[in-house]
């Protein structure tokens, strides 16, 4: 009985004292700031655009017809069709934007 015991406190002592020896201290490093170079600032430049630009866009049907519709009632299209109107109304114009952000960036790049 007595072996038991010991069996059973040095299985304690030892799940207790394992965590001990394997965690270390997070050590903190202090960062300072540096200066971008040239050419990392224009990496980092965003491209600036006018929504103005973008007031009408042209679409390719599957026939070859192509339309050209108001970009505001494109995204009113989009946006019924990707989410219920009964949501939030934040997660609508959320997902508004995102149409919008999506279709600009497509036009932009064209690929």
């Amino acid at each position: 009985m007595r072996k038991i015991v010991l069996y059973i406190l040095g299985i304690i002592g030892i799940c207790f004292l394992i965590p001990i020896f394997f965690t270390t201290e997070f050590k903190v490093k202090e960062v300072v700031a540096e200066e971008k170079t040239e050419p990392e600032k224009e990496l980092l430049d965003i491209e600036k655009y006018s929504y103005t630009d973008f007031e009408k866009i042209k679409l390719l049907h599957e026939d070859g017809s192509i339309e050209e519709i108001n970009l505001d009632e494109y995204i009113a299209e989009v946006v019924s069709a990707e989410i219920p109107a009964d949501y939030e109304l934040e997660a609508i114009k959320a997902q508004s934007v995102a149409a919008r952000s999506y279709t600009i960036y497509r036009i932009i790049h064209r690929f």
